[in-house]
């Protein structure tokens, strides 16, 4: 989300009528900001709507009560008070944001979990058969539901081979498990990942839904493009995927 917080202000009315104006026309142009646009809008009305079903006196009267309390005495009861107002704009303007960026990050959770499943992962599972001889592998420990073992077993296999594809795919998932997939994502998009085998289909995969977690949705969409090129085990999903991504 690159521009959340202009368009938070030009849907609050904060920007100036020329920067209303270049807003306006550079919305039907730009197919980039129109998407964030309309999510971050959606977001908006949401907030809109919840903060409208509370108890609106109770709010105005707490409001009062913090401006009252942050003032100086001097400037309480004066006519200085609509000044002090102001000041609560950027605040006001920064709440909305992280709501905004909030509610849509809970979007992404929904999409995210509705996909991961690397226990039914037929790729996943045909690589833990092929392992079944080795405990103490990286994706046995992973399957025993040990993360954290798994996730530095596979740390370890990549320091001393950095193309290790398994390791880097066990790496992947045990830090998805743990919510430590900025950590990964960066090593998987410096070794990369390509489709051209099961292998490298399951790293793609994963590492969209590590892009869709982190709130990178444009950026997972681009990238389950060779899913949808070559059809396997990936392919409904990604497809299905794709398309609640570019709703």
């Amino acid at each position: 989300m690159k521009r959340v917080d202009q368009i938070i202000r030009y849907l609050s009315g904060e920007l100036t009528p020329e920067e209303s104006r270049a807003f306006e026309r550079e919305l039907p142009v730009n197919e980039e900001l129109r998407e964030e646009y309309d999510l971050v809008s959606a977001a908006y009305r949401l907030i809109g709507d919840e903060l409208r079903r509370r108890d609106e006196e109770a709010f105005r009267s707490k409001l009062r009560e913090v401006m009252d309390r942050g003032m100086p005495p001097a400037e309480r009861g004066s006519g200085k008070r609509k000044s002090w107002w102001y000041l609560l704009i950027p605040a006001a303007a920064s709440v909305a944001v992280v709501l905004a960026i909030t509610i849509l990050n809970r979007g992404n959770d929904k999409i995210y979990e509705a996909f991961f499943d690397p226990a039914r992962d037929p790729v996943i599972l045909a690589l833990n058969q092929e392992t079944r001889g080795d405990s103490g592998s990286a994706l046995a420990i992973y399957c025993q539901g040990n993360y954290q073992a798994a996730m530095e077993k596979a740390a370890s296999a990549l320091s001393q081979d950095p193309s290790d594809r398994l390791a880097l795919l066990i790496r992947l998932l045990a830090a998805l498990e743990l919510n430590l997939e900025q950590e990964a994502l960066v090593q998987v998009e410096a070794a990369g990942t390509g489709a051209e085998d099961l292998l490298g289909q399951s790293l793609t995969w994963y590492h969209a839904l590590a892009l869709v977690k982190s709130g990178q949705s444009m950026e997972a969409s681009a990238l389950l493009g060779p899913l949808l090129e070559h059809p396997g085990p990936y392919y409904p999903d990604a497809h299905k995927l794709q398309k609640m991504l570019l709703k």
